[in-house]
């Protein structure tokens, strides 16, 4: 990947370009546009914004649609993770940042494709898959 073509360099500093990490990402299918209604001082709009969300299906729990909101401002640390593995680096951010593991088979695979790390391990165990277990282990009885 050109790095040059995703940072401006202004006065020595490197900057990110969103534009071109998004539609990147957009392209890879990590990420996805959806709209919602925006609030301007406590009032719900009429009108809609588009928003970018982290593809993150299956993550949490098996058959779960499901997505995580993508700031202008956490873009290009999303990017930068990607960027360092592109398997694993999505999952990375959106377990970091909603403080928690992915789902047990989303474990053995990062772990199988240099995605697992101490920050990793250190978060707090899946809710998700601990209510699903609680859930089906007491059908069962």
């Amino acid at each position: 990947m050109n790095e040059s073509k995703y940072w401006f360099d202004i006065n020595g500093k490197k900057e990110p370009d969103h534009e071109a990490m998004a539609a990147h990402l957009l392209e890879e299918n990590i990420l996805f546009v959806s709209s919602r209604k925006y609030v301007i001082e406590d009032t719900i709009s009429k009108n809609e914004t588009l928003i970018l969300h982290l593809n993150c299906n299956d993550v949490f729990a098996w058959a779960y649609a499901d997505g995580e909101d993508v700031s202008y401002n956490e873009l290009p640390e999303l990017f930068k993770m990607y960027e360092a593995n592109r398997d694993c680096g999505p999952t990375q951010w959106v377990c970091i940042k909603r403080n928690q593991k992915p789902q047990a088979p989303i474990v053995k695979y990062m772990k199988e494709n240099n995605g697992w790390s101490e920050i990793m391990e250190a978060l707090p165990e899946n809710k998700y898959e601990a209510y699903y277990k609680e859930k089906f282990s007491k059908s069962d009885a």
